[in-house]
C-alpha cells in the first residue's frame, strides 16, 4: 500500500501545511487558493510552504522570527510542527545526529516523518489521535539500517500489533548497537 500522498492530504484539509516546488502539477491552484511562504528560491525552481489558512502561516512566521536559515533549530522545530509531525518526532530530528540505527520512519495521512524507536508508541498514538481517519489510510512504520529492513502497516488503533512490532524494533536496534560497538573495538 502506497499510503496517502502529502499533497492529497493537504488538499483534503487534513495536513496543516505542505512543502512543494514549482514542479508540482497543481502549483498554480495552490498559489491561487492557499497562503504560502517561499522557503527557498533556486535558479530553476522555488520551494514553497503552503498553509491551510493565514493564521497558520502567521503563527509559523512568528515562530521563526523571519529567519530563513533552514538549519536553525528554531526554524526546523517550527517547520516540523507546522507540517503536522508529532512533537517528539520533531525533537528527535533536532538531536538525532548519526544514530541511524534508532530511527524509524512513519507514514500516515500524508505525514512522512522519522522518530526514535524508543518513542515509536508515543508518536503513533499521537498521529492516530491527531488524524482519526481510519477509513482513509493505514499507518506505515519502516525501519531500515544497512541490509535490515522491517516494515509494518497498522490498522487504526491496533495497539497490540504496534507493541509487538515495537519489541521487534528494539531487538533490532540493540543488535545494531552491538554490531557498531564491535566495529569500534
Amino acid at each position: 500500500m502506497m499510503g496517502m500522498k502529502s499533497e492529497e492530504s493537504f488538499l483534503l484539509g487534513i495536513k496543516p501545511a505542505l512543502i512543494t516546488t514549482d514542479h508540482y502539477e497543481f502549483i498554480s491552484h495552490l498559489k491561487t487558493n492557499y497562503p504560502y511562504y517561499v522557503l527557498q528560491k533556486r535558479e530553476s525552481f522555488s520551494d514553497y510552504l503552503f498553509f491551510q489558512d493565514k493564521e497558520k502561516m502567521h503563527s509559523f512566521l512568528n515562530q521563526v522570527n523571519g529567519t530563513s536559515d533552514s538549519q536553525n533549530p528554531k526554524h526546523i522545530q517550527a517547520l516540523g510542527i507546522c507540517l503536522g509531525f508529532p512533537p517528539e518526532a520533531v525533537h528527535y530530528f533536532l538531536i538525532a545526529g548519526s544514530r541511524m540505527y534508532e530511527r524509524v520512519g512513519l507514514h500516515y495521512m500524508g505525514i512522512h516523518c522519522a522518530g526514535s524507536i524508543d518513542k515509536l508508541i508515543n508518536n503513533v498514538l499521537w498521529l492516530w489521535n491527531k488524524y482519526p481517519f481510519p477509513e482513509l489510510d493505514k499507518l506505515q512504520v519502516i525501519y531500515e539500517v544497512g541490509s535490515i529492513r522491517q516494515e509494518i502497516q497498522l490498522d487504526y488503533e491496533d495497539r497490540n500489533s504496534l507493541q509487538l512490532f515495537h519489541r521487534v524494533l528494539l531487538n533490532s536496534m540493540n543488535l545494531m548497537k552491538t554490531y557498531e560497538n564491535s566495529l569500534e573495538s
